[in-house]
């Protein structure tokens, strides 16, 4: 992927925004800081409706990740995000009707897992973090599959999160 190509985004540490639960992002639905579970960060990246944004947010990423990533086809090409995977993502959690393409893409890159909905994507995620790993919902598609559009699912993302 030729870096020159995509949007900056400052590298953060999500462990910068720990603390600040009580005061609204600034960057909803993009790189937003959702809370911090059992020494778990979660980010909504809800608004990364292709693959270069999802490598975008991935590479700013400075802990292992767990990452939620999918939606409805785009005709996308996954394994440009392979290398960044294997340096930052120790989880894949694939989500809606690409589930099984990017599956295929990022099988080889550590853990790679099937979630049938949102609910059981956060779920899965839950159950795959380690203490002190960011999970970041970027999903690199459009959501119409499952939502009428990002800042729904970005929004249902953080109830989720919210309720564990």
């Amino acid at each position: 992927m030729n870096e020159k190509n995509i949007p900056l985004k400052v590298a953060f540490s999500a462990r910068q925004f720990a603390g600040r639960r009580d005061e609204p992002s600034v960057f909803e639905h993009s790189l937003e800081f959702v809370a911090r579970i059992n020494q778990v960060n979660y980010i909504n990246d809800s608004k990364a409706t292709s693959v270069n944004d999802t490598w975008t947010s991935l590479n700013a990423m400075t802990e292992k990740t767990v990452l939620i990533l999918g939606g409805i086809d785009r005709r996308s090409d996954y394994s440009v995000l392979r290398g960044l995977v294997a340096e930052k993502v120790y989880a894949v959690v694939c989500l809606g009707s690409e589930r099984e393409k990017i599956f295929s893409a990022l099988i080889d890159q550590g853990i790679t897992v099937h979630a049938d909905s949102m609910e059981e994507a956060v779920k899965f995620s839950q159950l795959l973090a380690k203490s002190g790993t960011t999970v970041l919902f970027s999903p690199g598609c459009p959501s119409f599959d499952a939502f009428d559009n990002y800042k729904n699912r970005g929004n249902k993302f953080k109830e989720l999160v919210n309720s564990l």
